[in-house]
């Protein structure tokens, strides 16, 4: 029942868009879209997306940064190898939460005010510090962001030594932040293995790789501007881009490192202010009345603005790619692999 709701309300929408706005809907080369109706996202779900990936199902089958334990999946610990652990883990937390977020910073807190869509009060993620044995930190969340329940910022164990071989990889030498490499079968480094399955060409380094936390990022953003129209190849185009939650991060390392603009350019990828294609995830929002009528919007990484994409207008975006990367051991040699998870949900 709730999904024919969200499908008639989604086919309502689109059909006022064309009759009131047929003569409109053609934004080819444009960066504002005459159509504009940005996308409000639930705290919650930027939160639940930016650590755990679901399934169609709202099952946990991974995250995104540090490690969970399948026992207990929505817990998840990230390790802190750092000089002032407590204070690199609130910056870390700082990374992941919006810039135009409600936070309440104390000396002891970060606490981050939750709102829903229509903004409304979702509760309160904190952040503080832990006198819990083997913890630095930890992060509360509200019942909203469940499954995620919390997030352990850990002491390192003699069992992590991993950690320190797994970053001094000599194979990652080519991923130092802001390098160009070329993702293309044959001409990979020696050691490296790939599975990709979209998007060859030189790409940006924008985030190092570093065990016990994250994986490396690497970036492309598409000159050429598409068009698609609903049901063609929708799939098809989720499969080769990113996730909404994914998309608001990466912009928010576009606008930390400004120098990569011109890199960028000399790598003949587009520009970061105009629109590129990302998606929601299908699973429900707790706390939201119904899913998100259209599934699919046009991000501005320089604005951090996302328009949504109805059923019936004429697209146009650009596709932005992103890789993983990653050391893992194979016959007893460090190896860095370059991955993307097909199922269209970018790990990070």
């Amino acid at each position: 029942m709730k999904r024919l709701l969200t499908i008639s309300l989604a086919c309502l929408m689109a059909a006022t868009c064309l009759f009131s706005s047929c003569n409109k809907d053609d934004w080819k080369g444009k960066t504002e879209n005459p159509n504009s109706d940005l996308q409000r996202c639930p705290d919650a779900y930027l939160l639940l997306g930016s650590f755990l990936d679901l399934d169609e199902n709202g099952n946990v089958t991974g995250c995104y940064y540090g490690s969970y334990d399948p026992a207990s999946p929505g817990v998840v610990n990230i390790t802190v190898k750092k000089t002032n652990p407590v204070e690199w883990a609130r910056e870390f937390m700082k990374s992941i939460i919006p810039s135009d977020a409600d936070i309440t910073e104390t000396e002891d807190e970060l606490i981050w005010n939750m709102k829903n869509s229509e903004g409304k009060s979702q509760g309160q993620m904190v952040f503080k510090r832990s006198t819990a044995l083997g913890q630095f930190a930890v992060v509360e969340v509200p019942e909203c962001a469940r499954p995620l329940t919390q997030i352990v910022f850990k002491k390192p164990l003699l069992t992590d030594s991993w950690i320190d071989r797994y970053n001094q990889c000599d194979l990652l030498d080519y991923f130092y932040l802001g390098a160009p490499f070329e993702v293309r079968d044959g001409k990979l480094p020696e050691g490296v293995a790939s599975n990709f399955g979209h998007g060859q060409g030189l790409f940006l380094v924008i985030r190092e790789y570093e065990a016990g936390v994250h994986n490396g990022l690497l970036l492309r953003l598409e000159t050429e501007e598409k068009q698609i129209a609903w049901p063609d190849d929708i799939q098809g185009v989720r499969n080769r881009c990113m996730r909404y939650p994914v998309g608001v991060r990466v912009s928010k390392i576009l606008n930390e490192n400004p120098g990569f603009a011109q890199t960028m350019t000399s790598m003949g990828m587009g520009s970061w202010d105009t629109g590129y294609y990302v998606w929601y995830e299908s699973f429900d929002v707790p706390g939201e009345r119904f899913t998100f009528a259209s599934n699919e919007v046009r991000l501005n990484f320089k604005t951090g603005e996302g328009e949504t994409l109805s059923l019936f207008w004429k697209w146009y975006f650009h596709e932005a790619w992103l890789y993983k990367f990653y050391v893992e051991e194979v016959d007893g040699a460090l190896r860095v692999f370059i991955n993307r998870d097909i199922s269209g949900g970018m790990g990070i």
